[in-house]
């Protein structure tokens, strides 16, 4: 297989040699994974690697395993590579900040805070900045996007334990809450017995989005049953069926505030305990932007902590009407 030892410029230029389909590979340990990443085929993946070996001239996967593993040459080039990462972009942080030299930001947000943070994170950070560029998404694609290059910090609702090599840092708790039709008669404190036996159904937020994830885990973790034959991806349209007086639904309060709804047909009451919060995170690939991500952490912990608490206070005392 080796056909010799191939020069520095020659491994690291080669269009042979794609270092991130064959760290995606190692990160996902899994063809299907890393093809749904990169948006190809599996044998697209294959041929890659395999290319990338004969260019080598050594093997890089374990094939008697499963699920993918990495020869002992392979778990020492990923190493290799992942530190060179961490240091170079270490390295472009001092250049770009010892030379005081402006940055173009690219900033991911759940939609559902968009509207509390991205107004102060441009205002206070705008001076610092060439640029600065939003992309809303749900949890799932603005991680992609931010692994992928396309963005450089995130809000997300989620904090992806299971993925490496990304900072991660809690901002915000916002309880869950419970939205009716106002057709359903009022009444403050509810139990999960009496919800059960409301003639209209749970609406359940998408199983792919953070929310629904989300909620299920809550209902599977306390053995709650509801039957699921209505399950929405977007916030508008489940807050349409609740005004239309269909169904009631799990969610929180920013979720409200960001629909462009009049909210005059609903009401809001408090989950009956144990309650459970949505956790929101910022999220950065590691050793990248940590100074920018430091400074939002502070933006998003204040303009969340300030502007939720009021929304949501608000949201009781106009639904209760």
């Amino acid at each position: 297989m080796a056909k010799g030892n191939p020069s520095f410029t020659d491994s690291f230029y080669a269009s042979e040699v794609n270092w991130n389909i064959f760290l995606a590979l190692a990160h996902f340990r899994s063809y299907t994974r890393t093809a749904a990443y990169f948006g190809s085929s599996q044998s697209t993946i294959t041929k890659s690697i395999q290319k990338m070996e004969k260019h080598l001239g050594f093997e890089l996967i374990n094939r008697e395993k499963r699920p993918v593993s990495l020869t002992p040459e392979g778990l020492a080039l990923r190493d290799e590579l992942l530190s060179a990462s961490k240091r170079i972009n270490g390295a472009l942080n001092k250049i770009y900040h010892n030379r005081r030299i402006a940055i173009a930001l690219r900033f991911g947000c759940v939609e559902s805070a968009c509207r509390f943070v991205i107004p102060d994170i441009v205002i206070k950070m705008g001076p610092k900045l060439t640029k600065f560029s939003q992309t809303t998404g749900n949890s799932l694609i603005l991680l992609e996007q931010l692994l992928n290059g396309e963005l450089d910090i995130a809000l997300v609702a989620s904090d992806f334990s299971d993925c490496e090599n990304i900072s991660r840092i809690e901002v915000y708790r916002e309880p869950s809450i419970l939205v009716f039709p106002n057709s359903v008669p009022d009444q403050d404190n509810w139990t999960w017995e009496e919800l059960k036996k409301l003639q209209i159904p749970l609406i359940f937020s998408s199983e792919t989005s953070a929310a629904g994830k989300l909620n299920r885990s809550f209902l599977s973790r306390m053995k709650l049953s509801f039957d699921n034959h209505c399950e929405i991806d977007s916030d508008e349209a489940m807050i349409g069926l609740i005004e239309a007086g269909y169904g009631w639904a799990i969610t929180r309060s920013s979720t409200l505030f960001a629909a462009h709804h009049p909210l005059r047909s609903i009401r809001v009451k408090r989950l009956p305990p144990p309650g459970f919060d949505r956790r929101l995170f910022l999220i950065a690939k590691q050793d990248s932007f940590s100074e920018e991500l430091s400074e939002i952490t502070a933006i998003c912990k204040s303009s969340l902590e300030n502007k939720l608490k009021t929304v949501a206070e608000r949201l009781f005392s106009v639904t209760s009407r």
